[in-house]
């Protein structure tokens, strides 16, 4: 799984290192980014305990939020709920067109 949060601010981000370059990651950056200014680089702890939301993608869970990490709540879900329809109607659209031979 690859972990997500959006800042204050809006922005998108993502860690750049010791991650899993996998394709649930890739395709959602770039989806992501025709809507939001996205970032990958380290996240600070400070960052983590003002974020408005956070989420973790894989393969099995597509885009999944995360309510909690230790004392740290995130309540919001909008950029995840968004990016989550966005994922599902791509992959439903590809599914379609190989269930139809299109």
């Amino acid at each position: 799984a690859n972990f997500f949060l959006v800042t204050e601010e809006g922005r998108l981000v993502t860690p750049s290192k010791n991650i899993l370059q996998g394709i649930t990651r890739k395709k959602l950056l770039e989806m992501a980014g025709d809507f939001y200014p996205v970032e990958e680089r380290d996240i600070t702890l400070d960052e983590l305990k003002t974020a408005r939301e956070a989420f973790i993608t894989s393969t099995t869970k597509q885009i999944l939020p995360v309510r909690q990490i230790d004392e740290i709540a995130f309540t919001e879900r909008k950029v995840s709920n968004h990016l989550h329809r966005l994922f599902t109607d791509v992959f439903e659209k590809r599914h379609q067109r190989l269930e139809f031979g299109v």
